[in-house]
């Protein structure tokens, strides 16, 4: 646990040692006024931005590269909060022609996996399944669920944390402070006098999440409510 004291506020940042179930999130981001609440942060909200030194690269040139993969298996790497739910979630919307249907599934920590095999088996050929999450399959689902695409030619493309055996690598994502600062300014544009302070508080947190754009969001939402009720 780490406290700290930014302008009128003190408080603590405690860092994780699992990622947060669904509800734990909603019972922390319930409260609709706050910029970061989760509606405001979540994949389908925010619009995804590549880094800035690679140029050339954008959700149309990755979906034309989906598309000439001939690997039945694609995948999307990065590390935790580094924005692979929030590509995928606006790729998909660029696949839509593509495919004879769209399936998406999140597969998160302790989730049963038991029928992920039978689900995709009763997809329609020509299928594109997004599987966000899909180191949470052992490697015999895995290597199962490749089995079942080509069988039915399905394609698959998938979130994980690091690169998959049998699946082709579509794009990595990573996170920077100056990402972080730029999504930051866009979710206060209705309080843009906070917005300096709020670079500030980035500058002093970020080492301690590691690029980690889905915590940064929690320590904003907590950050603003101190700030806000600091300044009553």
């Amino acid at each position: 646990m780490k406290t700290i004291r930014f302008g009128n506020s003190r408080f603590s940042l405690v860092m994780p040692t699992a990622t947060p179930s669904p509800h734990d999130r909603q019972a922390a981001w319930r409260q609709p006024t706050n910029p970061f609440a989760t509606r405001c942060v979540r994949p389908a909200a925010l619009r995804f931005r590549f880094r800035f030194d690679r140029t050339g690269v954008d959700l149309e040139s990755l979906a034309e590269k989906l598309r000439s993969q001939s690997a039945v298996g694609s995948v999307i790497v990065g590390p935790h909060g580094s924005g692979k739910s929030t590509l995928v979630a606006h790729l998909s919307g660029k696949l839509q022609d593509d495919f004879s249907s769209v399936q998406t599934k999140t597969l998160r920590i302790g989730d049963p996996t038991r029928g992920f095999i039978r689900w995709a088996i009763r997809q329609p050929a020509g299928s594109l399944l997004i599987v966000d999450g899909l180191e949470q399959l052992d490697s015999f689902r895995r290597r199962a669920l490749l089995f079942v695409c080509r069988l039915r030619r399905i394609r698959c493309l998938a979130t994980a944390h690091a690169p998959l055996p049998g699946f082709c690598e579509l794009h990595r994502t990573a996170a920077t402070i100056d990402l972080a600062k730029q999504l930051a300014s866009e979710l206060l544009s209705q309080d843009k006098l906070r917005i300096a302070e709020a670079h500030d508080f980035i500058d002093q947190i970020w080492d301690d999440l590691d690029g980690n754009l889905r915590e940064l969001w929690f320590a904003m939402y907590d950050w603003y409510q101190a700030e806000t009720l600091a300044s009553r």
